[in-house]
């Protein structure tokens, strides 16, 4: 990227537009990266409703993605946003689209604790086990481990895998709500019936 092809981008640290290599405007003080966002994809992260559709109806890239390979979908559930997260769905949207690390939607939903786009996103018929290309993490993995109790339950209640291991250290869900305390996701598993002696590298 030369200045003149990357000024201004969005900042991935404070949101704003701005040069590179300048003081975001967060508190850290971090410098500006480029995120690579499209108008929708932008859209789509800031929850508006009346612009995603403006967009889409100018026929704006639906499966347009960031640098990391995040879509508007993924966006849009990160925010718990249901009525941009339909009307993408509505327009055509890949539920099942991975980004660069082979995430989903789903994935995306359960490691932020979205459980409404959880259950909306399974609804829609979204692979409840589809797991990360690089860390094999399922969204049952991410939900035990970095969401909470409700959408690791309707995760459960979909069918998901308690037992699935990652591919980095063959860890289930459970082990990853262990080692990160999450006590009522922990029981969530237990009561479902995960393996409480698995044993992993």
């Amino acid at each position: 990227w030369t200045e003149d092809q990357a000024q201004p981008q969005t900042c991935v640290v404070c949101h704003d537009p701005h040069a590179i290599g300048t003081t975001s405007g967060n508190d850290n003080n971090a410098t500006v990266r480029i995120t690579g966002n499209t108008p929708l994809l932008t859209a789509a992260h800031f929850g508006s409703l009346e612009i995603v559709e403006a967009l889409l109806d100018a026929s704006a890239d639906i499966e347009a993605t960031d640098r990391v390979g995040r879509t508007s979908l993924m966006f849009a559930v990160q925010q718990d946003n249901l009525a941009v997260v339909q009307a993408l769905v509505d327009a055509g949207a890949d539920v099942e689209a991975l980004d660069t690390i082979g995430n989903s939607a789903l994935c995306w939903a359960a490691g932020f604790g979205k459980a409404d786009a959880v259950k909306l996103l399974l609804d829609l018929g979204a692979g409840v086990d589809v797991a990360g290309l690089m860390t094999g993490f399922t969204p049952a993995i991410w939900a035990a481990g970095y969401g909470e109790a409700e959408s690791l339950q309707a995760l459960v209640d979909a069918g998901a895998d308690l037992n699935a291991e990652d591919t980095v250290q063959g860890a289930t869900p459970l082990i990853h709500a262990v080692r990160t305390g999450r006590v009522d996701n922990i029981a969530v598993l237990v009561a479902a019936g995960a393996d409480i002696d698995h044993v992993f590298v």
